[in-house]
C-alpha cells in the first residue's frame, strides 16, 4: 500500500521524514538512506547491511562490478 504526503525542502537543502512514516518504517536518527532518481521521481530507502548485500549479490550474479553506481542504479 502506498502512502503519499508532502514536504519541503529547507534552504539548507534538507527535507522532513513525517513521523508517523518513520515509525512505519522504523527510521531513526543516524540511519542511512540511500536516494536514487527515476526521472523526476526520487526514492529513499534506508539502507541496512541486508538490502547491501542482496543489492551487490544480485548484480554480481548479473555480472556487473560492485561499484557504488553499479550496486544502486536500480536500487529503488
Amino acid at each position: 500500500m502506498s502512502t503519499l504526503t508532502t514536504t519541503k525542502v529547507s534552504s539548507k537543502g534538507q527535507i522532513v521524514v513525517p513521523r508517523d512514516m518513520r515509525e512505519k518504517l522504523g527510521l531513526q536518527s543516524g540511519d542511512t538512506l540511500v536516494l536514487a532518481r527515476h526521472g523526476d521521481i526520487l526514492v529513499l530507502k534506508k539502507l541496512t547491511l541486508d538490502t547491501l548485500l542482496d543489492e551487490s549479490e544480485r548484480n554480481f550474479l548479473e555480472g556487473h562490478t560492485l561499484s557504488h553506481e553499479e550496486t544502486f542504479k536500480d536500487f529503488a
